[in-house]
């Protein structure tokens, strides 16, 4: 997604009142866009995005960026999925 869409999209779900904001369905992997932390500053900038969240695999992520992660204050949850590895019950 081009930087100029994300930021309008952002916009737009504050103007329809949402304070929180998943990066990814289910299934995605927020490490594959290769502006993840564009997109993460963005959110943190967003004076009216309270938290947000995303799925990852964590198989994308580079060091520089786990590390990026213990700065974000607005980030609420990461949901690891190690598939082949989830407890079945």
């Amino acid at each position: 997604m081009a930087d100029d869409l994300y930021d309008r999209v952002i916009k737009e779900v504050c103007d329809l009142g949402f304070e929180f904001v998943w990066l990814t369905p289910m299934l995605g992997e927020a490490f594959a866009d290769p502006n993840i932390m564009k997109r993460f500053t963005v959110l943190e900038e967003s004076p009216r995005i309270r938290g947000y969240a995303f799925y990852s695999n964590f198989i994308m992520a580079r060091k520089t960026q786990i590390e990026y992660l213990e700065r974000l204050a607005k980030l609420a949850s990461i949901h690891i999925s190690v598939y082949g590895f989830d407890e079945i019950g």
